[in-house]
């Protein structure tokens, strides 16, 4: 094969693979949690909302990491796999067995979301695990039928020891929330006084005061309650795991740009570290804003709708865009220490 005809097949690797990921987090992440809602809301006579969980945000956010820091590993097994054309007809049945199983699981997912929760108040943890076990199915499936069988255990052969040590991780995470949420009071209030301090920029009709421990903000003729869900100890908790994974995915140039100057690029990386947990409170406090003036020109959208999405759209807006300027950062420093290197 020819350099022309390897680049042409490259390219066209790359632009299936990427067409395809884009179809993949459209569909796992937006459209069948939008799809669920809409089912629940409107023939299931259920209150429950897309407001996207903690598990939700974390794989989304690893997820678009992931694919950013591996995407020369994630193009050069596109290219010896994928090809030319999206679904390839010798795998349609295999394509379709795939898609039916996953389609299974995201309507059992459904079940447990609307029913069980209600029922079955004793088991919750239960169903919360048996609600990520069943979704987590429907997206392993889906990606099978996304991507095809082969690639999918290429890129298990190539990553499975990343993804057991994040899955490891996690797990650990997720099971010392308890104590980020036993400080959830004096952090509602820190994004109590923050959220007063900007408001009080457009109006000093602004007041904040206690109620039972909890802070509650009064902006003009609407108020909201800042309480545990509000407080930050989620987002600031995503953020430490989602630090952690970043730096495993990263650890080649991770240990090169400490190696280079140890202390002093330590030290910047514990200062980005501490930057971005103290943004992530400003965030949340950034929703508590937007919620209060949304909430004077519309109560009922700015106490539901809005207030059930807000957060997961600005934090995980934050999210990227924080670990993409840590990255270039990180690959910039790099760069300046090579180029001196050189001239010298």
């Amino acid at each position: 094969m020819n350099h022309k005809n390897k680049k042409t097949m490259k390219l066209s690797g790359e632009k299936n693979l990427y067409s395809r990921i884009l179809i993949f987090l459209f569909s796992v992440f937006l459209f069948f949690p939008i799809l669920q809602n809409f089912l629940a809301r409107f023939f299931g006579g259920f209150k429950y909302s897309l407001n996207f969980s903690r598990n939700s945000i974390v794989f989304f956010v690893v997820a678009v990491i992931f694919i950013y820091l591996k995407r020369e590993s994630l193009e050069n097994i596109a290219t010896k796999i994928l090809g030319r054309g999206f679904f390839k007809k010798k795998h349609l049945i295999q394509g379709l067995f795939f898609f039916n199983v996953s389609i299974f699981f995201v309507v059992i997912n459904f079940f447990i979301k609307t029913s069980l929760k209600l029922s079955y108040n004793d088991f919750f943890l239960g169903i919360i695990f048996l609600d990520f076990l069943t979704y987590l199915l429907f997206a392993v499936f889906y990606s099978f039928f996304i991507f095809g069988e082969k690639f999918i255990n290429s890129f298990f052969k190539e990553f499975m020891n990343s993804l057991i040590v994040i899955f490891f991780f996690s797990f650990i995470f997720f099971n010392l929330s308890f104590i980020f949420d036993s400080l959830w009071r004096k952090l509602s209030y820190f994004v109590s006084i923050t959220a007063h301090f900007f408001l009080r920029l457009f109006t000093d009709e602004t007041y904040t005061y206690m109620s039972s421990g909890v802070p509650i903000i009064s902006f003009k003729e609407f108020y909201v309650v800042v309480g545990q869900t509000c407080s930050g100890t989620e987002s600031s908790l995503l953020f430490i795991l989602i630090f952690f994974i970043f730096c495993i995915f990263n650890s080649e140039q991770l240990s090169e740009f400490l190696e280079r100057k140890k202390t002093g690029n330590i030290i910047l990386l514990a200062l980005f570290f501490i930057i971005g947990f103290v943004l992530t409170f400003m965030v949340n406090a950034l929703r508590v804003i937007l919620i209060m003036i949304i909430g004077q020109k519309n109560p009922a959208f700015a106490s539901t709708l809005f207030h059930e999405n807000i957060g997961w759209i600005l934090t995980i807006i934050f999210y990227l865009i924080f670990f993409y300027l840590l990255d270039r950062f990180i690959n910039k420093n790099m760069k300046n220490k090579k180029i001196i290197k050189n001239k010298l």
